[in-house]
């Protein structure tokens, strides 16, 4: 004998439908022997039904079938299955092929009497619209598909030739040159510093430095300012290209030493 598998609403009804009664044809079951079956074989929210239905009319198979099909049936769902097709987007995650047997599923489920034609018309036009890959959906758009399943294979041979491409133009770039750096302890300054693969002292600050200046003064030719660039000790020499240099009088210090005849500190207003 063969038992029918069991239902708890959440499949479709017809195919169900269809797989009980060919096992109760193949067991010979009579109508009051499908009833109490099928009866038996409801799980969970589609066990529910039967609270609607009265007890003496529970061996009633045309009555049961006749409960089921109003809430389960999909001559009551078509609307809704209708309304899932225009708003049927892509979902994260979801393959093309996923994607595009659920839009066939439902296009069958909301229309099921339309002819052929008008159904692979709405399946290509729900299918393109709801692509997550805008360019792959433009590229759809100037082909001709007569079928979803022609609208899924244009899609997957895009997809394959834009990966392609993706990595071709990823071997094709040139790799950067590797910037080594470590830290080393400076025996000059007694502290950890940033240097390159050549020994130098790396010059790249995520901050501005700080500029400290300690005193001035100036060989023949030259003005020299001495003080501390980020707490380093060092000697600058300004030389801006110009004639005549501006400091601002609170970064100059007073200082003992003489400068040079041939260099002159004026103010702002000389």
């Amino acid at each position: 004998m063969l038992k029918p598998p069991t239902y708890d609403g959440q499949s479709s009804w017809s195919m169900y439908r269809r797989q009980f009664e060919a096992a109760a044809k193949a067991n010979g079951w009579t109508p009051q022997e499908m009833a109490t079956s099928l009866v038996i074989s409801l799980r969970g929210q589609a066990l529910e039904i039967l609270q609607s239905i009265p007890e003496e009319q529970q061996n009633d198979y045309d009555r049961i079938v006749g409960a089921l099909e109003i809430r389960y049936g999909h001559k009551y769902l078509r609307q809704v299955y209708q309304s899932q097709i225009k708003s049927r987007q892509q979902r994260t995650n979801e393959s093309l092929q996923e994607y595009e047997a659920d839009i066939e599923r439902l296009i069958h489920l909301a229309y099921p009497q339309a002819p052929k034609e008008f159904l692979e018309q709405i399946g290509i036009q729900t299918f393109i619209d709801g692509l997550v890959d805008t360019e792959m959906q433009q590229a759809l758009r100037l082909g001709r598909h007569t079928t979803i399943s022609d609208a899924l294979v244009a899609a997957l041979e895009f997809k394959a030739a834009k990966e392609a491409s993706r990595s071709y133009k990823s071997r094709s770039l040139p790799n950067p040159r590797p910037k080594t750096s470590c830290q080393i302890t400076s025996e000059k300054f007694g502290k950890r510093q940033l240097v390159d693969a050549r020994g130098r002292v790396s010059t790249t600050y995520t901050q501005c430095p700080k500029i400290s200046v300690s005193k001035i003064s100036s060989d023949e030719r030259s003005l020299i300012v001495h003080g501390y660039l980020d707490d380093n000790w060092c000697s600058f020499v300004i030389d801006t290209g110009a004639t005549r240099t501006i400091l601002r009088p609170d970064i100059l210090p007073k200082s003992s030493k003489e400068l040079s005849r041939h260099v002159k500190l004026e103010t702002a207003t000389g």
